[in-house]
């Protein structure tokens, strides 16, 4: 079974990687962008390194795969390693250098109904899950963030939680709408010839 060395944006001054299982059928390679558990938490982080020998034999799962296209290349994944080793910084800020602005956005949690309107009186749900599924099927997804605003609710993950394991509603992830903006750098352009803009340039100087 494959493995994958990854790079995580723990936003701590990590020098290593983490190894992480590549589910059956996902093509990983190096360079991609995932999403990885880290703790109770879920992260952004960029393979570096795909091996059938783990460095951590009790390994979880990469998630997701952000993007298709991989971020980096091999040699640039191997150049983020050796600047982190040589000038001892944290890897994912090495990493980081050569990602695409706005790369660093906040991770969305989609959920999706998995139940119709007519399945919901025989599922024995309480009023809260009920609320719950009934604000999913109206917009036919929610993020997460949304819902829990929805049923006014300071923590929802107990609630999404067991909606998941009774399998009512599947959960995704999303990237954040980046926060870079075009740049607009104002360009300005002669409307009469070279010569003639020195000539007028002379008479204001006389004029003046």
């Amino acid at each position: 079974m494959p493995y994958a060395e990854v790079a995580v944006n723990a936003a701590a001054p990590i020098r290593q990687t983490f190894t992480y299982r590549i589910p059956e059928g996902m093509p990983l390679v190096v360079g991609h962008a995932v999403y990885v558990p880290f703790g109770s938490r879920r992260l952004q982080g960029v393979v570096l390194e795909v091996t059938q020998t783990p460095a951590f034999a009790d390994a979880r799962d990469v998630e997701a795969i952000i993007d298709a296209e991989p971020m980096l290349s091999p040699e640039r994944a191997a150049l983020a390693g050796w600047l982190s080793d040589h000038y001892l910084a944290p890897l994912f800020d090495c990493v980081s250098l050569m990602l695409p602005p706005g790369f660093k956005r906040k991770p969305l949690t989609v959920l999706h109904p998995l139940v119709s309107p007519e399945e919901l009186p025989g599922l024995g749900l309480t009023d809260r899950q009920r609320a719950a599924l009934e604000f999913l099927l109206a917009g036919g997804q929610a993020e997460q963030g949304q819902l829990g605003k929805a049923l006014r609710l300071r923590s929802i993950g107990t609630l999404v939680n067991a909606l998941l394991l009774r399998g009512f509603i599947e959960r995704t992830y999303e990237l954040a709408r980046p926060q870079v903006r075009p740049k607009v750098v104002p360009h300005l352009r002669l409307l009469v010839s070279t010569g003639e803009a020195r000539r007028r340039a002379r008479t204001l100087r006389e004029e003046g």
